[in-house]
């Protein structure tokens, strides 16, 4: 399931930015770079949850960043970036 959206990932110009997130561990000084690349592929990966059903191991595996950066989750309106209720981000975020 994973390989299958590399394409549509290279398409939509989110390829660069999944390697990103895969590639670099987070730390204070590029946690915000990293959050803007989930922002930056939250479609395709939407897109991908959706149509693919991927396990959770395959969702981690194609977005690490979702299990060690809190911050980049979302979970019934309330995001975890700001402790805020954010309807919209929980809804696509993950």
């Amino acid at each position: 399931m994973y390989c299958s959206l590399d394409l549509e990932a290279d398409i939509n110009g989110d390829g660069d930015a999944e390697a990103k997130l895969r590639e670099r561990r987070p730390t204070n000084t590029n946690k915000d770079e990293l959050l803007g690349f989930m922002e930056e592929t939250r479609a395709v990966r939407r897109r991908w949850i959706l149509k693919q059903s991927p396990t959770i191991s395959d969702i981690l595996t194609r977005y690490p960043r979702l299990a060690d950066m809190p911050q980049a989750v979302c979970v019934f309106g309330i995001c975890a970036s700001c402790g805020r209720e954010n309807y919209v981000k929980a809804t696509v975020m993950v």
